[in-house]
């Protein structure tokens, strides 16, 4: 890794950081000289960009991530009322492997909180369970191989887009759900269990509960939800067409300051 990015701030290429999420507290200088080299850097939450201008010196502006356009605009789903959903499985560290398992209180509540949602709102609506890492699916199949619900995986992340696609509505602890669920305009909530990945998935709009929510609060905003799905789709898609113009403008004005390339 760090020979990749040592080429990458050596080599004349015009490089744009975009979709920044964090700053650790030490950041060696091969890392800093491509920051410094960037045409434009754009970050998930302001805190970020604060850290990289008074820390650093290095202006960005913020936007949200931009997995946010891993769906074309103009490709997104169309939703009048919501009758299959999503639930995003996300296993704690008992049953993943180091930097994909989420926070154990985080596991704990979204469990019981799916387990509520089948048991009341499964007369009306289609679940199934999205896994996102094959280690999971062991854990996934432990939880819910007896509810009677699909459980979903792909060794080939471009079919999530496509899995995702067959839905109304995301419940998700993990922003790669909540991230897809945006950019094909489903609305989606979040269950935070990082300042981290709470920053992303603001940014893509899903709503947001925590591990301290109740679980008739959790309910409630489901509930919530659904009856403002097809308002919400719309002000997503609208949401993400703006901001690809905005993201667009701000690449299309930094390349006016590249440098030619050279090849020899």
């Amino acid at each position: 890794t760090e020979n990749f990015y040592r080429h990458v701030a050596e080599s004349s290429l015009p490089l744009l950081a975009l979709g920044v999420g964090h700053v650790d507290d030490v950041v060696p200088e091969w890392i800093l000289s491509i920051f410094r080299k960037a045409l434009l850097t754009t970050v998930r939450a302001e805190k970020v960009g604060v850290a990289l201008e008074s820390r650093f010196g290095v202006a960005a502006l913020r936007f949200p991530c931009p997995a946010l356009f891993c769906v074309p605009c103009g490709e997104e789903k169309r939703i009048e009322s919501v009758r299959r959903v999503a639930l995003v499985f996300g296993a704690s560290s008992r049953d993943s492997i180091p930097c994909q398992e989420i926070a154990d209180d985080a596991c704990e509540f979204t469990m019981g909180f799916y387990r509520t949602l089948l048991e009341r709102f499964r007369d009306r609506l289609d679940f199934s369970v999205v896994c996102h890492y094959i280690d999971e699916l062991p854990a996934a199949f432990r939880e819910f191989g007896n509810c009677g619900v699909d459980i979903r995986y792909s060794y080939d992340a471009q079919e999530y887009a496509n899995i995702y696609r067959t839905f109304d509505f995301v419940v998700s602890p993990r922003v790669h759900g909540c991230g897809i669920a945006s950019s094909l305009g489903i609305p989606s909530i979040h269950v935070s269990h990082d300042v981290l990945r709470s920053d992303t998935a603001e940014g893509f709009r899903a709503r947001m509960l925590s591990t301290q929510t109740t679980l008739d609060e959790a309910v409630e905003a489901f509930r919530d939800e659904l009856e403002s799905a097809k308002e919400t789709n719309a002000r997503l898609i609208e949401r993400k067409a703006a901001t690809f113009a905005e993201y667009a403008d701000a690449v299309r004005k930094a390349l006016k300051n590249a440098s030619p390339v050279r090849y020899d």
